[in-house]
């Protein structure tokens, strides 16, 4: 089938932040359901991921001194993805996927020797994001069941997230505390302002004679080719005065292990990287952004049964990385950013 099982079921958001608005889904090669491809069309997919960001780093090196004078700013997020796809035939399909954003960004209020007075919610947001249409085609006829197979994607994300919602900051002004309202960080908006060309690829191949081991691959690059959305940051920088609208991706590489006798399921264990570019490949960097990247050991489980499939990953960071944006380096500067420890993405898929 056209899809297949997913070790993730549908495109997600990894919010910290360093932000990133997509997932790359894995064909899973022990489903047992291809040879049925042709009278289930069409598949309905759910995915749910959550994510704490509170470790702050300036490059590689962790600002332990946040968490000790409790200065962090922590994203706690939730996303719920769905995904419809329709396959015309076993070997390609079209799905749009819908995102659901729930966001809470607490930060901390300073006084005048930049000592913590108390902490407080910046923002609260939530909305659909940026819904993305793909077409897939896979190179083998998979209900030949082939050893090894790919998966190639093209498509377009569409601007319907709000990148502007709003929250509050706190400062003290000549021993005042004023709030105001201000836009919500970038991070916890639930879109980017811009269009963008989505690029995948997906694959896997048997490695042992008996077909029970499988070594995985796949790949989501996000293109945007447009410069800024124009929405203020309320940052004092010049540099730094509107959202930049920046590339994304995230790539996945790993084993995973399914004997006959488990009955449709298969743990795996892979290593994961995502995140944004400091230049992206089409169009200007300008803007606001906080590039870098997460790497993680991904262990994860998948288990099919007929048409119904679950699937639950637990990337843990092993290294961090807040780069240096255009803006960081026109001003000799290097920004921090707030990463997780680790995500939890759980998904269902249905074909019907």
């Amino acid at each position: 089938m056209a899809v297949a099982a997913v070790l993730v079921a549908a495109p997600a958001t990894a919010q910290s932040c360093v932000l990133t608005r997509l997932d790359s889904p894995v064909l899973h090669a022990f489903d047992p359901a291809f040879d049925a491809a042709e009278e289930l069309a069409w598949q309905f997919s759910a995915g749910w991921r959550y994510g704490r960001s509170d470790r702050h780093f300036v490059g590689t090196d962790e600002q332990e001194q946040r968490q000790r004078e409790g200065s962090e700013v922590i994203n706690s997020v939730h996303l719920l993805d769905l995904e419809l796809r329709y396959n015309f035939d076993p070997q390609s399909s079209i799905s749009v996927g819908v995102p659901y954003l729930m966001a809470v960004r607490t930060g901390p209020v300073r006084g005048e020797n930049r000592e913590v007075l108390f902490r407080e919610t910046r923002s609260n947001t939530r909305g659909i994001g940026d819904i993305s249409v793909v077409y897939h085609r896979l190179l083998r006829d998979p209900g030949e069941r082939p050893r090894s197979n790919l998966s190639l994607g093209v498509g377009l994300e569409l601007p319907t997230g709000e990148n502007a919602q709003t929250g509050v900051s706190t400062d003290l002004v000549d021993g005042v505390l004023v709030t105001s309202i201000e836009t919500a960080d970038q991070s916890v908006q639930p879109g980017d302002g811009g269009f963008g060309i989505v690029l995948q690829a997906s694959g896997y191949a048997l490695l042992n004679q008996a077909g029970s081991l499988a070594g995985y691959a796949s790949a989501t690059y996000i293109l945007a080719p447009e410069g800024d959305s124009g929405v203020r940051t309320f940052r004092g920088a010049p540099q730094e005065a509107v959202m930049s609208i920046a590339d994304q991706y995230v790539g996945r590489l790993g084993l995973q292990l399914g004997l006959p006798t488990w009955k449709g399921l298969s743990p795996g264990l892979g290593a994961r990287i995502e995140g944004i570019p400091a230049h992206d490949l089409i169009g200007s960097s300008d803007g606001f952004r906080r590039p870098g990247y997460m790497l993680s050991a991904e262990p994860s489980v998948a288990w099919v049964r007929g048409p119904h499939a679950l699937s639950l990953a637990l990337p843990i960071a092993v290294e961090r990385n807040r780069q240096r944006s255009v803006a960081d380096i026109e001003r000799g500067r290097h920004g921090d950013a707030a990463f997780p420890d680790y995500l939890v993405l759980a998904g269902y898929s249905r074909r019907f």
